[in-house]
């Protein structure tokens, strides 16, 4: 499971605590979300918002989001590259 990407709401987000759920997109598993597991940490999510991620078992078997992006930056990013690529190609 790990390493496929999965899009979700951030839900119950405790800013104090810096943690919360993502629920998928098309439901699904929800799963534990802690602000350390944000790439970049540019900024702190909000309840409702829309986050990409990688969803894994810890040893408890609990979900949890990593690697994740907040869903317009992850678009932002992939077009870049797609940029850069077809420049290096031109």
């Amino acid at each position: 499971m790990k390493n496929m990407k999965f899009q979700g709401k951030v839900l119950n987000w405790n800013d104090e605590k810096g943690f919360g759920f993502v629920e998928p997109n098309g439901g699904g598993k929800r799963a534990f979300v802690h602000i350390k597991a944000f790439k970049p940490r540019s900024r702190r999510p909000v309840n409702g918002e829309i986050i990409v991620y990688e969803l894994v078992q810890d040893n408890n078997n609990r979900y949890k989001a990593e690697n994740i992006q907040f869903a317009r930056d992850a678009r932002h990013l992939k077009k870049r590259s797609q940029a850069k690529k077809r420049q290096s190609l031109g």
